[in-house]
């Protein structure tokens, strides 16, 4: 039992416990939580519909709007010290808070699980190049395993890896750029003409980056009830989210128009890219580690 209780998390409704997180910490988890692969995929759509600089205006002005009512719940989980499931209460009642933690929990499964097998994919390409061995059913559940295990710690857990993950994310990612513009020319894209691929127009792209935002808002207080102060909740989600939002589109807003300019097949996965010049894993470790 002793193990147990050590192994498990011990996240409690009470409002005066664990105000642990600071400025440095709440940057890296927001940083960490939006670097995935799902918004990686996301910038992938935006481009070559829309000129790169015009598609990554629209990430940075579409986030800096869609992230002002995710920061607001986070305030109020902040202050209350509940996530945001237990704040419906008011609104709903306990059987209508029940129902909607009930198909949010459903939703959360499935986007967990399409993130594994996203960066299963990648995790797997990158392997089968390099040693010639592919599973896809393993590859998916080892990267599912990873977020469980983190995830049973609890609140200081996620802290305590995010903190660095983030680090080593930002850190891993600016070398695949570093690696993509070696052995690509990066500056073309600036110059890339636009092409409609997936029907994407401006202001469908301003919808998808303020929807990506708000996606975010049924969790916002989860991760922000912990947070020593309401001034380190709102800046530090604004600082990380938008930071994320920027390296996680811009990176598949860059391999996308790349693959494209090298008729390649259009991608979102750096793995895809570099694999041949003996990059793919570093790169799919971008991938599978989100």
């Amino acid at each position: 039992m002793a193990f147990f209780d050590r192994l498990l998390g011990q996240d409690t409704l009470d409002e005066h416990q664990h105000k642990s997180l600071g400025a440095f910490g709440t940057v890296a988890l927001w940083l960490g939580a939006n670097v995935v692969v799902t918004t990686i995929l996301t910038g992938m759509l935006l481009v070559p519909d829309l000129p790169f600089a015009t598609a990554m205006g629209s990430v940075l002005i579409g986030s800096l709007i869609g992230a002002v009512p995710l920061l607001l719940v986070g305030l109020m989980g902040q202050r209350t010290g509940l996530p945001s499931m237990a704040l419906t209460r008011r609104a709903y009642g306990p059987l209508g808070s029940r129902l909607i933690s009930l198909v949010n929990m459903s939703v959360l499964i499935a986007w967990s699980w399409i993130q594994a097998l996203l960066a299963g994919m990648s995790l797997d390409y990158a392997i089968q190049a390099t040693t010639g061995y592919s599973n896809l059913a393993l590859m998916t559940i080892l990267c599912e395993s990873v977020v469980v295990l983190i995830v049973l710690r609890g609140h200081l857990g996620i802290e305590r890896v995010e903190r660095w993950a983030a680090v080593a994310m930002v850190g891993l990612a600016a070398v695949v750029l570093y690696q993509l513009n070696r052995h690509y020319d990066v500056g073309a894209l600036l110059e890339m003409p636009v092409e409609a691929r997936n029907g994407i127009t401006l202001g469908i792209a301003f919808d998808i980056v303020i929807a990506t935002a708000f996606s975010w808002i049924s969790s916002s207080a989860d991760y922000n009830r912990n947070c020593k102060s309401g001034a380190i909740a709102v800046w530090g989600t604004y600082v990380g989210y938008v930071l994320a939002a920027l390296l996680a589109m811009g990176l598949g807003a860059a391999v996308s128009g790349l693959s494209v300019l090298n008729g390649m097949t259009q991608t979102y996965d750096p793995t895809r890219l570099l694999s041949g010049f003996g990059f793919g894993l570093p790169a799919a470790l971008v991938i599978s580690s989100r």
